[in-house]
């Protein structure tokens, strides 16, 4: 069946007031990872630093919480947060070319830091997956499930926002929230495909973003960003599988 224009419309125009405990979780999860990020952007300690941000935030809150909520306690789809096939050749192309986009900016950034090795910190950037699966996989989709589609794009803009406060200049922060709402409507305009967003788009943007907060990824960074990749990827594949073989269970105790 066909779905009309009109009706696409009245789809993203929609708002409605569902909340439940993915809403309630997603706002848990924004509230500890700025504690979080906070707290380890202050401590002198560099193993205090890393549990603190890279361990605790980045890897548990960020995607092996939301992760295994959706996948197992729920057991929804990969799709569900957006990791998808769907209009992926789309996804990409638009990727890639707002990522082009954006490279003058970036070295315009990159100008006043001339100490800063660009290819390094691009590539520790790109390495980053954990953000966007956050922001737009994990709480995008939990707003828009319980709010509409527009204000779950422009409440995980906010909250990907909100969380930097403290330890981004508030200009960075201000401009983190357009960024959020164009990256977010790219998000929902392919499907809600996270191609759309990362590798390339973010490995750009989040390139930016870290250089105007003084956050410089180096050669020593990458082994690590590398090792996190690998671990949070590995856990969302266990999942996924824990998920199916449930539902195999299901099914064939029901047939």
């Amino acid at each position: 069946m066909r779905i009309g224009v009109r009706q696409v419309v009245a789809k993203i125009l929609e708002v409605r007031f569902r909340p439940g405990a993915d809403t309630a979780l997603a706002l848990a999860t924004v509230v500890a990872f700025w504690f979080v990020y906070y707290v380890g952007a202050r401590t002198e300690n560099e193993l205090a630093s890393f549990l603190l941000f890279t361990i605790l935030g980045a890897g548990l809150i960020c995607v092996v919480v939301p992760a295994y909520y959706v996948l197992v306690m729920r057991e929804e789809p990969l799709t569900s947060l957006g990791i998808t096939k769907r209009r992926w050749v789309l996804a990409l192309g638009l990727s890639a070319f707002f990522a082009a986009g954006s490279i003058p900016q970036l070295l315009v950034v990159a100008s006043d830091k001339p100490e800063v090795d660009l290819t390094a910190h691009l590539l520790g950037n790109g390495l980053v997956f954990w953000e966007p699966f956050f922001v737009y996989g994990w709480l995008q989709l939990r707003f828009e499930r319980a709010f509409g589609i527009l204000p779950g794009i422009f409440l995980a803009s906010v909250c990907f926002a909100g969380y930097h406060l403290g330890t981004f200049p508030l200009e960075a922060v201000a401009g983190f929230i357009l960024v959020g709402l164009l990256q977010g409507a790219l998000f929902r305009a392919v499907g809600a495909n996270l191609l759309v967003v990362w590798p390339l788009l973010a490995t750009v943007g989040s390139a930016i973003g870290t250089l105007q907060g003084d956050f410089v990824f180096g050669w020593n960074d990458v082994p690590v960003a590398v090792a996190l990749l690998v671990v949070q990827v590995a856990a969302i594949a266990v999942f996924a599988r824990w998920r199916s073989r449930t539902s195999e269970r299901t099914g064939a105790a029901s047939s």
